[in-house]
């Protein structure tokens, strides 16, 4: 294992130093390798309703002494929190638990033994010859060993000499043969393409492999062990994906920080982090837990919590909602969107009058739900349930059925077995309340996506929908009724209803967004402070309730997704989806499946897009409390740099409010044409933007000619016909562009370029006669003045098809067109077609020069 690989080292250049530097430094091994086995262990520990994980985390952040972690190691292998644990620690448990007597030949017996002698030296006390010992002892007697010698002692040199060896013979025996440091230990970092760096660490990291091909995973960076095939976040050590050091959390805990030590380097650093703030006793229930028993309402039996207070009717919503829970063909339905957004009142609000229909048997609810949005701030809940073996003892103590009594009752089973049907109860509807706190996610939902079989139904209510296969509805904000009706009740109960008028309502409702959560919370700061004050401003100073609403969101995205999060948040701005991708995918980018990371924003409820007028069209916006919440984490980014550069790309679109959307993205395009065009007339590169440009053109053509103007305006001829051929390529119809590629070639003395363009703009479906005879014109001129000839066959296929359009076209011919005509069959030498057109030209006007000079020409020549 690196770690302890590096503090060997540490110690062999020691040991030339001094006996008491070298024991000093095999003591911070012991520390880090008493470190090392506990954050091994407490990584593996699931998550319950009690907790225990974060109560053991909490308790190391603080410990300031070596015996406050050998503590939470005899927790961890014989306290509750073992019972939470998977099969693969069974064997760590049984190295650190087993007894051996003193006549065993055991490594761990060894440790012990040469441990007891250095503790010896320094007066510790010994235990009967004879006793029987686990490791646990080993790591009890260096907490004793450390306290009493660099805690409370000045052990001699001679001590320290008569110490080191024995010491560093019983670390050896530890780290050469405990198990859990050759099974897999490895950092990660994720990429913006969602692919892995894995970085060894200890052991074979192989079986991980298809982490670094696989996108399908979303894991933080961090160090991480491996076990059973299953990856595992080690806690409260800190690196980086070099490897350049290893921190290890170090006690001296103030609110929101805590120290890390490394032991191989001395550097100390401090830790700021917030999740350790709550204490580790039981948290109190939700307002949204479930009931404990069946009641009876209307015809079925529920468990429902009570409607939400001053709940405000969302007609639209509840009927679509009423809808689909009640027919017959979506057995999963998810009301999906942001924290506070009222997902939960609304499903409760139509629960409750299902039930009274009678269609189901029972409704049953189970809460995920750890955070209660109360009007004075985000408040932490004890959930109900956190899996399905969760989920399934509180149904089977709901439903009572035969034989649940029993030992050994299947109670997953029998939850499957209502899912389908396959029980005498139901039909049942299933709720699950706050569905993306669960453990093991995918893996619940792809159990009740299995399972669920009409007419037994499922609802989910969720911030972040990562899974397929159910009927997502997009909850978003009120509806403006909706919202004037919750402002005004609210200001109604709070004394401030003189406060509002028309235009603080339309303010609030913009900047809200009708998010039901927000509007309460303003409208209780403007009680506060008996004046009005921006949405903006309140929540900026809300930090609580910023991170209850989207920090467990964004911390679940991966790298890219929290980077286009990140660049959107910086500048409020409606932005065309297009010019996101264009701006996120430049060369000098790493590259990214910009797509799928927006489309995962979306479904998280961090950005909301906006239709355009066409399908190639959207645009993307950032609600303006989740907005305050990325700008306040772009401050800390690392990737603040290239967010900053992206976002300079984007500010060139120009700012959009919500309402420009349908006017399409050519506005935008047209703002950063002029914003190019202003800078490389000042002889700025506009090299950037044009890559961005032209990624846009690929998918809005009209930007290709977008492309030509600029490079037009900037004297660039030959770059302009490229951009207008660019767009022909899309539009071969478009007379217009043929006709601009024929100026442009013109311009830029290219007669066969001009010719081209004029021969294609004659041969299209709706092209009037007068472009056929611009192309015989032009054709004519430029053999008069010898700036082409017909002795190419490319040239001469193009006089004889411009001749062929005019000759299928005579009938709408004027004179000065069958004179074109007339010399187009010159040049291709057919006297006898040129003498026949310039006659039907006199016929139709017998003064026109042009035919009046060709006959002269044609019977004097």
């Amino acid at each position: 294992m690196i770690p302890i690989d590096r503090m060997w080292s540490r110690i062999d250049i020691t040991r030339s130093d001094s006996d008491t530097a070298l024991f000093y430094d095999l003591m911070f091994l012991g520390e880090m390798v008493t470190k090392l086995i506990v954050v091994g262990l407490v990584a593996t520990v699931g998550e319950d309703r009690e907790r225990q994980r974060y109560s053991l985390e909490h308790a190391l952040v603080r410990a300031n002494s070596i015996g406050d972690w050998v503590g939470s190691l005899n927790e961890l292998t014989t306290g509750p929190p073992s019972t939470l644990m998977p099969d693969g620690t069974t064997s760590e448990k049984r190295e650190l638990t087993q007894k051996f007597a003193e006549v065993d030949d055991a490594w761990q017996r060894k440790a012990i033994d040469l441990l007891d002698e250095v503790a010896g030296c320094v007066g510790g006390s010994l235990p009967a010859g004879k006793t029987k010992a686990s490791l646990l002892r080993w790591f009890q007697t260096f907490a004793g060993l450390r306290n009493r010698t660099r805690g409370h002692g000045a052990p001699t040199g001679s001590a320290c000499s008569d110490m080191a060896p024995d010491l560093e013979a019983s670390l050896r025996l530890i780290c050469e043969n405990y198990v859990g440091f050759s099974e897999p230990w490895l950092y990660l970092r994720q990429n913006l393409t969602k692919k892995y760096r894995l970085v060894p660490v200890a052991g074979d990291v192989s079986e991980f492999d298809h982490l670094k091909r696989d996108s399908d995973f979303n894991l933080p960076d961090g160090l991480f062990r491996g076990l059973g095939g299953d990856l595992f976040r080690v806690p409260l050590v800190y690196s980086d994906v070099d490897l350049s050091d290893f921190r290890f959390a170090n006690g001296n805990y103030r609110t929101g920080r805590f120290e890390s030590l490394s032991y191989v380097t001395d550097d100390q650093q401090d830790v700021i982090s917030e999740e350790y703030n709550l204490p580790a006793s039981a948290l109190p229930l939700s307002g949204t837990t479930a009931g404990p028993s069946l009641d009876v309402v209307g015809e079925t039996f529920v468990n429902l919590p009570p409607t939400i207070p001053d709940y405000v009717p969302r007609t639209e919503l509840e009927a679509t909602v009423s809808r689909l829970i009640t027919d017959d063909r979506h057995p999963i339905v998810t009301l999906a969107g942001r924290g506070g957004v009222g997902k939960t009142s609304t499903a409760l609000e139509v629960l409750y009058r299902v039930a009274e229909s009678g269609q189901f048997f029972a409704t049953l609810w189970f809460s995920a739900r750890d955070i209660d949005l109360l009007p004075e701030g985000p408040k932490r809940v004890q959930p109900d349930v956190l899996t399905e073996g969760e989920i399934a003892s509180q149904f089977v103590e709901l439903m009572n059925p035969a034989g649940s009594a029993d030992k050994g009752f299947d109670e997953i089973g029998y939850f499957r077995r209502c899912l389908s049907g396959g029980e005498d109860n139901g039909p049942f509807l299933f709720v699950f309340d706050n569905f993306e706190t669960v453990r093991d996610l995918s893996d619940l939902y792809t159990a009740i996506d299995t399972y669920i079989r009409p007419p037994n139904k499922v609802l989910i209510t969720s911030r972040s929908r990562s899974f397929r296969g159910d009927y997502p509805v997009d909850v978003r904000g009120m509806t403006r009724a909706e919202f004037t009706e919750l402002a005004t009740g609210t200001a109604n109960r709070l004394g401030i209803a003189k406060l509002l008028d028309e235009k603080f309502l339309d303010e609030l409702y913009e900047e809200s967004d009708g998010h039901p959560y927000v509007v309460r919370v303003l409208l209780g700061e403007v009680a506060s402070s008996g004046g009005r004050r921006s949405v903006e401003r309140v929540m900026a100073g809300r930090d609580d309730i910023l991170d209850a609403l989207f920090e467990r969101t964004y911390s679940s995205l991966a790298p890219a997704a929290q980077r286009i999060f990140l660049t959107l948040a910086s500048w409020r701005s409606v932005v065309p989806r297009l010019a996101v991708e264009a701006a996120l995918l430049r060369p000098e980018n790493e590259r990214m499946a910009v797509d799928e990371a927006i489309d995962v924003l979306e479904r998280n409820s961090l950005i909301e897009v906006l239709e355009g007028p066409a399908a190639a069209e959207e645009f993307l916006r950032v609600p303006l409390a989740a907005g305050i919440f990325g700008r306040r984490k772009l401050t800390v980014s690392s990737m603040k740099t290239a967010i900053e550069a992206d976002t300079e790309i984007l500010k060139m679109f120009g700012a959009a409010k919500p309402g420009e959307a349908t006017k399409g993205i050519g506005p935008r395009v047209d703002r950063m044409v002029a914003t190019l065009a202003g800078r490389g007339s000042q002889g700025g590169d506009i090299t950037d933007g044009l890559k961005v440009l032209e990624f846009i053109a690929r998918r809005f053509p009209l930007a290709w000619l977008k492309i030509a103007d600029l490079q037009e305006e900037l004297g660039n001829l030959p770059g302009a016909s490229d951009a207008t051929r660019k767009y022909l390529e899309l539009d071969p119809r478009s007379r217009v562009a043929w006709l601009r590629l024929a100026n442009l070639s013109e311009r830029s003395s290219d007669a066969i370029g001009e010719l081209t363009a004029l021969c294609e703009l004659a041969q299209i479906s709706d092209a009037s006669i007068e472009d056929v005879s611009r192309a015989a014109n032009r054709f004519n001129a430029l053999m008069a003045t010898k700036a082409i000839d017909l002795r190419g066959d490319d040239k001469r296929v193009m006089a004889e098809r411009i001749r062929g359009l005019l000759e299928r076209r005579t009938e709408e011919a004027d004179a000065v067109t069958l004179s074109r005509l007339a010399w187009l069959c010159l040049h291709l030498g057919d006297t006898d077609a040129a003498r026949d057109y310039t006659t039907l030209g006199l016929e139709r006007d017998p003064y026109d020069r042009y035919c009046l000079r060709l006959s002269d020409r044609l019977n004097h020549g």
